[in-house]
């Protein structure tokens, strides 16, 4: 597993806020200063990868940084329910220090995914379907959770509850959703055997008609998740693969482990839809219960035992 490299001082804040955040969590002193971030970013020379103007001294350009993060890191605060919510970190004067408050199990899952990567445990562990398990109970949380009428399904292949072949599938869904009439019949590509769909969730009505509240959602823990961003389209995709069209058009969702900044944001979701990144999947799902839950802390176990921060 790789180490977690100090970035440079012209990284993106969120990538330094992550940083922070890691070695934060991985320190013997669960905390760390401004003071050391700022001398081990001048001893790496990675002042050179940003321009300082002539009329800006070093210092003050690192203190404008420091500023910067520690605004970064107090918003990832505020999006995952403010003091009362479930960040597991606290921003000070002096520092960044990690405050584990018992259900912080998804934050630091999401943290350790988007840092490391699918592979950074050993073969067999398959965090991206857990990552797909979690996204699946975010959605459903988004849509009302308990609510009476509403349900959810895991889609993305391999699937584990659903039938194996698209169309066998595709028709149990529908059978679920009350929509669609079942699959058209048609066949994805072999490299798509879900047809780019990951999740469901709706919310039906007593009457069992047509026409809910329905979320498609796709899962990317990659750092290519920017370009998924335009592959899913329900309507599409609706008229594709089912014999008949939802009785309202589902709404887009990506489901990501990352945190990107605003740029990036609305990019995603103009094109993909509604946007879960890691804060609000773990406002949502603070701390996954069950065999989710005890899957996921083995995964988080191992991946914090890795190599420590350079």
């Amino acid at each position: 597993m790789k180490a977690v490299v100090l970035p440079n001082i012209g990284d993106p804040r969120e990538v330094q806020a992550d940083w922070l955040e890691w070695s934060a969590l991985t320190e013997s002193q669960s905390f760390v200063s401004w003071t050391s971030y700022q001398a081990g970013l001048t001893q790496a020379g990675s002042d050179d990868a940003l321009e300082t103007p002539p009329e800006q001294q070093e210092d003050d350009l690192l203190e404008d940084i420091v500023n910067e993060i520690g605004h970064e890191l107090r918003l990832r605060m505020i999006a995952c329910g403010g003091k009362v919510g479930f960040y597991p970190y606290e921003t000070t004067h002096e520092g960044v220090a990690y405050s584990g408050n018992g259900k912080d199990l998804t934050y630091r899952f999401l943290l350790l995914l988007s840092l490391f990567g699918k592979d950074a445990a050993p073969h067999g562990s398959h965090p991206e379907r857990l990552f797909e398990d979690l996204c699946s109970i975010a959605l459903h949380e988004y849509l009302g959770g308990v609510t009476i009428g509403l349900d959810r399904a895991v889609f993305g292949f391999p699937r584990r509850v659903l039938p194996k072949h698209f169309p066998n599938a595709l028709d149990d869904l529908c059978t679920k959703l009350g929509e669609g009439n079942g699959s058209s019949g048609r066949k994805p590509a072999e490299d798509q055997k879900d047809a780019k769909l990951d999740l469901v969730a709706w919310r039906s009505f007593p009457d069992g008609r047509r026409g809910k509240l329905i979320g498609f959602g796709q899962c990317a823990t990659g750092d290519d998740w920017t370009d998924k961003a335009f592959e899913l389209q329900p309507k599409k995709w609706c008229e594709l693969w089912m014999k008949d069209s939802a009785g309202v058009d589902p709404f887009a969702s990506l489901f990501i482990p990352h945190r990107p900044g605003e740029e990036r944001w609305l990019i995603a979701a103009h094109y993909g839809g509604v946007l879960f990144d890691r804060c609000r999947i773990a406002w949502l799902v603070p701390k996954p219960q069950g065999e989710l839950g005890k899957e996921i802390q083995d995964w988080v176990d191992h991946v914090e035992k890795g190599p420590k921060s350079q």
